[in-house]
């Protein structure tokens, strides 16, 4: 008894050190993610600033400063495409861990709808039903996020 318990206990915190792992992991790849983005637009501004220093004439100031607004929904929808990546990711490995205590728990409820049942009377066969329905319809939804 206390050999299982002390193993399940140790399979428990090497899950939660590996979810730590991939949650630093994520944060990095967020951080770097945020560090090219800003690297990006700061080479931009660098060379649009120069460009409108450069420029002999009022117009030519002008033309260079609407360029920076071409690029900037390319930059943004990279970046917002990449941050939804790992956000994804972090997301499934949440799941993975989580999948076995939703699995337990979905077990127990069953067990007591139908215990439930074999207790009642005979016309409350609807209420089972839908309570059985209900549990379905959460389990859907879990296996949908």
């Amino acid at each position: 008894m206390i050999q299982s318990t002390a193993k399940a206990q140790k399979a428990d915190v090497e899950a939660l050190f590996n979810l730590a792992l991939k949650i630093v992991t994520a944060e990095e790849k967020l951080t770097q993610l945020t560090l090219a983005a800003t690297r990006s637009m700061l080479t931009q501004a660098e060379e649009d600033t120069l460009a409108a220093l450069r420029a002999k004439e009022p117009g030519q100031v002008i033309s260079s400063q609407a360029r920076p607004g071409e690029s900037l929904p390319d930059t943004m929808g990279s970046f917002a495409r990449q941050l939804l990546d790992i956000a994804a990711s972090i997301q499934a490995e949440f799941n993975c861990c989580n999948q076995p205590q939703n699995d337990a728990c979905e077990a127990r409820v069953k067990t007591l709808v139908d215990q439930g049942e074999k207790t009642t009377p005979a016309d409350t066969e609807s209420i089972a039903s839908e309570w059985r329905s209900a549990i379905e319809t959460a389990r859907s939804l879990r296996e949908a996020m």
